[in-house]
């Protein structure tokens, strides 16, 4: 299974959920062998979630898991918001705890989301994941937007949209 899976679920007018101070997928010393056998989170047709925190002490950390950190997917998937969170990165912001697959990858008509941000605090770190950075994928909706991230170390490209590796 997947680590954390919201299924159909949103609200309109601000964030229904928010996703804070959570480690996936490995554990606070980062060990690696906790993964999930999946996705470390899975939103499927839900919106108006935020991930993480402009406050270093509630970061998330999704990292350690078989396949991708963050999967978004769904036509309802839109106005998700992740910052200020590791990927393939343990809770010490230093070492590699690789994904298997991407560390976020947003598909089937998934839209109008926003991976990273300008203001401080706001930008992820994605790194050490076995396939892209950041993969919006051809079956993605538009408008998906990925802001200043620091991205490296990934076996696939650090940004990929469209097909893979294209």
């Amino acid at each position: 299974g997947n680590g954390l899976t919201v299924n159909n679920s949103g609200f309109v007018g601000g964030f229904l959920s928010t996703i804070n101070h959570t480690i996936l997928g490995t554990d606070e010393a980062g060990n690696p062998g906790l993964g999930n056998l999946q996705k470390c989170v899975l939103i499927n047709n839900a919106s108006n979630i935020l991930i993480g925190s402009l406050d270093s002490q509630l970061r998330v950390v999704m990292s350690g898991c078989t396949e991708a950190g963050l999967k978004l997917a769904g036509q309802a998937t839109s106005t998700i918001r992740v910052l200020n969170t590791f990927f393939g990165v343990a809770p010490d912001g230093n070492n590699g705890v690789g994904n298997g697959g991407d560390g976020v990858l947003i598909s089937e008509s998934a839209h109008d989301n926003n991976i990273g941000g300008q203001g401080e605090n706001e930008g992820n770190t994605i790194a050490f994941n076995g396939g892209a950075g950041v993969r919006i994928d051809e079956t993605a909706g538009t408008g998906n937007n990925v802001d200043p991230n620091v991205m490296f170390a990934n076996q696939g490209l650090g940004l990929d949209i469209g097909s893979q590796g294209a």
